[in-house]
This record gives C-alpha cells, structure tokens and sequence, in this order.
C-alpha cells in the first residue's frame, strides 16, 4: 500500500467514525513511511481517535506528536483544544498506562500532566478563553498539591488577563481559598491575613454586585 493509500483509509474511517480503524490505519501510516507528508496529520487524527474512545493517554501522545512535526498543523487551535480536554480530564482523574505503552492498563496519576497540558494552553492561545479555563483549573490544581505561592499566581494572571471574563470571580475566590488554606495550616503566617483582606477589597472593585463577595469575606 502506498501512503496515499493508508491515509485516505483514515479520513474515510475518521469520517465513518470508526475510531479504531482510524487507528489501525495512522499507526500503519507512521510506522511504514515516518517521512511521508502525510504521516504528521495523521496524529491528529489518531489523537481524535484515541480521545473518543476515552485513553486520554494515548490521545495526548497523538496530539503532542502532531504539534511537533507539523510545521504549519492546520488543525493548531483544535490541537490545543483536544489537550486542553484532555487535562481536565486528567485533573479529574483519568489515569496514564503503566510505563507509557498502552497494552498495559491505565493505572498512573496524571495530574501533573494537567499542570504541563494547562501552561501549554496558555502559551499556545493566550488570549482565548480557553486560556482563562486553563489558569483556572492550574490554579485550583496547584492548591490541591498545596504549591500556594503558584496557585495564586495562576489565578492573579486570570484576573489580570481576562477581567472580564466570567471566571474572573473565581480567581478570586481561588485565591481566598489558597489563603483559607494557609491560615489554617499550624502555623500560619499572620501577614496572609493582610493578603487576604487586599484581595476582597479587590475583589469589591472589580465585582462589586458579586453575590459571593461575602463569601470570600467569611473564608
């Protein structure tokens, strides 16, 4: 079979939406002729392939691929908005295969994947709003692994890139958070208490109408 070949079998399963025949074909592609113009879109493809049958692993593998060897990847912006996908889920989640090959079971945290997948986003469109989506959740990922400092510096580039954006309260209120956090801790540093305050009083200005201003008073 020639490239051709193998690579009008994946548009033709991508269309019929046979995942695994998409699959079959782009893995033939890429193994059999890596040099082949039409072998770096065809990770893409594979990446769709590999996320509708939920191995988010494998789908970011695909996509990862796809950005590094295309030079122009016409399919950029869904790319980076399949990883974006992709590191939710990982935040919620959904588990790596066992040493990277997927014939073993997923079984590996991939939260830090998130964080890597989220800057990526941010880098890649960062002034689209799926941009403000990822600040947010490296933001309330890095308080779970209790890393405040940079916890509040994802939610302030929230704040200070997207202020209008209907997650800009949230960073707010993420940042309260962080601070809850650290006044609860055994010894807490007494000068957050003071962050905390500067953070409602900006809170007030940006959203003064915010019905949960009085949340992040009380936190």
């Amino acid at each position: 079979n020639r490239p051709l070949d193998f690579y009008n079998n994946v548009l033709k399963a991508f269309q019929d939406k046979d995942w695994r025949d998409v699959i079959f074909n782009a893995d033939n592609l890429i193994k059999r002729f890596p040099s082949s113009p039409f072998t770096p879109e065809s990770y893409y493809y594979r990446g769709v392939a590999f996320y509708c049958l939920h191995d988010y692993d494998m789908a970011n593998h695909s996509f990862s691929n796809y950005l590094k060897n295309e030079a122009t990847p016409k399919f950029f912006e869904e790319a980076i908005e399949f990883k974006f996908k992709i590191g939710v889920k990982f935040k919620e989640g959904a588990k790596k295969h066992l040493l990277g090959f997927n014939r073993l079971p997923k079984i590996v945290p991939a939260k830090e994947e998130a964080i890597e997948i989220f800057d990526l986003v941010v880098t890649s469109l960062p002034r689209h709003d799926i941009a403000a989506e990822a600040l947010y959740h490296k933001g309330s990922l890095l308080l779970i692994f209790r890393d405040y400092d940079a916890s509040v510096e994802s939610f302030q580039t929230l704040i200070r890139r997207f202020p209008k954006h209907p997650l800009a309260p949230e960073g707010f209120l993420g940042i309260g958070k962080v601070y809850l956090n650290q006044t609860s801790q055994e010894f807490p540093d007494h000068d957050v208490l003071s962050l905390a305050e500067v953070n409602c009083e900006k809170f007030r200005e940006a959203f003064p109408g915010e019905p949960r201003l009085q949340e992040s008073i009380t936190m």
